[in-house]
């Protein structure tokens, strides 16, 4: 019995010894487990890090370069936003000018003697005989615009408009005329009145801020301003094409009223 006694207690060491080495390659694993997590944990975050900068530096570059290419396009809208709805918007690009400046020795076609001619060369500008100052706009045009106009008579499925434009250039060849009462009839005071005041609000109106500069000229000896300056300008001829294409197509009856659907 002593002898199995001994036997058992050996057993219960060799089993409990047993325990202790599992316990300790157990815990010797987890420590290599834990150091090899620890090796990695603190090579991954350096990728980590480096593809987020990486990343980070790419994504300002592309902002950067789309910054450089859309600000001129954001400088022309700032430079001249579109406010009021115009119709004609669809048709404004801008081209780059230079002024002449119309003195003696570089008159434009628009100056000159009073002749048929030239009444027709500034008539075409207006188009009082083609009609295009005078334009019409299908209705879902018309409810876009700001102030509210009337059907065309006849037509009702269109409105009539007229761009501002066209106004003052008839403005502007009635006080060319009435420069010259010895050749052209003797225009009304007010209509004269009425026409320098325009031209004067579409001129604040638009307020061109094209620089004049100065040069020194050698014959005269003296400073003079250059008034030939290069200018951003909205291009007349899309504007014109534009007028040409919605011009009225009926005859517009003032005293006649015309079922306007808009209004109902």
């Amino acid at each position: 019995m002593p002898s199995d006694a001994k036997k058992s207690n050996y057993a219960e060491e060799e089993h409990m010894s047993l325990l202790r080495e599992d316990s300790t390659a157990s815990l010797d694993s987890e420590k290599q487990t834990d150091s090899t997590t620890s090796a990695l944990a603190r090579r991954i975050p350096l990728k980590i890090k480096a593809a987020f900068i990486l990343g980070l530096f790419i994504f300002a570059s592309v902002i950067l370069a789309l910054i450089i290419r859309v600000k001129p396009q954001a400088c022309a809208i700032q430079q001249f936003p579109e406010g009021v709805y115009s119709p004609a918007h669809v048709s404004v690009s801008y081209v780059t000018k230079r002024f002449n400046g119309s003195f003696p020795m570089t008159l434009t076609e628009y100056q000159g003697e009073p002749s048929p001619e030239l009444d027709e060369k500034w008539e075409e500008l207006y188009a009082c005989k083609c009609k295009y100052a005078i334009s019409r706009v299908p209705r879902e045009e018309a409810k876009k615009l700001t102030d509210k106009t009337v059907p065309i008579p006849g037509d009702e499925s269109n409105y009539i408009v007229g761009l501002e434009v066209f106004h003052q250039l008839h403005c502007l060849d009635s006080i060319r005329k009435s420069l010259r009462p010895d050749y052209y009839p003797p225009m009304q005071d007010f209509h004269t009145s009425h026409c320098v005041d325009i031209i004067r609000q579409a001129l604040m109106c638009t307020v061109d801020i094209s620089p004049i500069v100065w040069e020194w000229r050698e014959k005269e000896q003296v400073s003079d301003g250059r008034l030939d300056a290069i200018h951003t300008c909205r291009d007349w001829n899309k504007i014109l094409e534009w007028g040409k294409a919605h011009q009225i197509q009926t005859h517009f009856d003032i005293k006649t009223k015309a079922i306007d659907v808009l209004a109902e």
